[in-house]
Parts: structure tokens; C-alpha cells; sequence
């Protein structure tokens, strides 16, 4: 009996360290996942040679159907094609492959932003692939809340790296996005 109970335990042994060894490697895996200004890591999800995380706002909860609360992606590869048909363009319901707008039937306005508003991401030194503005019904047919949607683009050495968010575009929400790219920059 004491024979099987070795055997057990070795067994035990084996599949703890053959987990923790697959599971370090995972995390390797997924670039940029240390990422903490403001934003927890939600998801790292390894896929046909990108990694794809999915950060929300940290001390709150992350409810894709709030506006406030609406994940960024952060999507990698050594394949700039690969990334963006990753990332994709979305229709109105989906600003992309990634970020579904809530409450798509309310959605008064999805235009291209304004040259001020792109402006804005011009001395980053990332390329902007895409920017809409999401104007919703409010009261009485009027506007009411919004979201600008912001897809960037950057080499970083061998790796091309690109970040989607949606916020409400104040000029801390600017200022945030901001220092999330210069992280993720300086992070290589």
C-alpha cells in the first residue's frame, strides 16, 4: 500500500510541476502584460503566433456594456498583416474585432473624428489607424454621452504592437492613453 502512495505522490509531484512550468511559459508568451497604470490585466490570450490582452479600468468593474468601462486591447505580433486583420475594422455594432459598443441601437452619430481630435496623437510617434466618434441618444433625441475610439499602430523593434481603447476623451483619458503607449515603448 505505502508503494502506491509513493507512486501517488511522485505522480502529484509531476503533474504540479508540469503545470507551473506550462503555465510560466504562457506567461511569456504575452508581451506587455505588466502593464499597470490604471488598467488590470483581464485576459493574455496567446493565438496564432500574437498576443492579445484585454486591460479594463482597475477599481471597477469591468462591464463591457458601460461606457466607462470599456476594455482596451493590446494586440502583438512579429506579422503587421496578421495584427491587423486581427484587430479588424468593425461595423457600427463593433468599433472592431475586439471592441463591441453597448447599446448599438442608441448610437446617434459613428463618425471619423475630427483633425482636432486626431491632432491630439500626432507627436506620440505612433501611427493612427483609426479614430470615431460615438455620440449616443440622450433625452428627448438629443445627443447625449460619447466615446471616442482609438486604434494605434507601432514598430517596436521586430514586434508591431497595436492599441485600441474607447474613453470618454477628456483630457486625462488623452493624457492616460498616452502614458500607456509611452509604457508599453519603454517596456522593450
Amino acid at each position: 500500500m505505502t508503494k502506491y502512495k509513493v507512486n501517488f505522490s511522485v505522480l502529484v509531484l509531476f503533474c504540479v510541476v508540469l503545470f507551473s512550468i506550462s503555465a510560466c511559459a504562457e506567461e511569456r508568451h504575452c508581451a506587455f502584460d505588466d502593464l499597470r497604470f490604471k488598467l488590470k490585466l483581464v485576459s493574455c490570450t496567446p493565438k496564432d503566433g500574437l498576443n492579445i490582452l484585454k486591460l479594463a479600468p482597475s477599481g471597477q468593474p469591468s462591464y463591457e456594456t458601460n461606457l466607462e468601462n470599456l476594455p482596451t486591447y493590446i494586440v502583438s505580433g512579429d506579422d503587421l498583416g496578421l495584427v491587423l486583420k486581427a484587430v479588424g475594422d468593425g461595423t457600427q455594432s463593433r468599433y472592431n474585432n475586439f471592441i463591441e459598443l453597448p447599446y448599438p441601437e442608441a448610437i446617434l452619430h459613428y463618425d471619423d473624428a475630427s483633425a482636432a481630435a486626431k491632432l491630439k496623437f500626432a507627436e506620440t510617434g505612433w501611427k493612427l489607424l483609426d479614430m470615431k466618434d460615438v455620440v449616443y441618444e440622450g433625452q428627448g433625441g438629443e445627443e447625449g454621452a460619447g466615446v471616442v475610439c482609438t486604434t494605434l499602430e507601432k514598430q517596436i523593434y521586430s514586434n508591431y504592437v497595436v492599441v485600441s481603447q474607447c474613453n470618454a476623451f477628456y483630457e486625462a483619458d488623452i493624457s492616460d492613453l498616452k502614458v500607456l503607449l509611452g509604457s508599453i515603448e519603454r517596456r522593450n
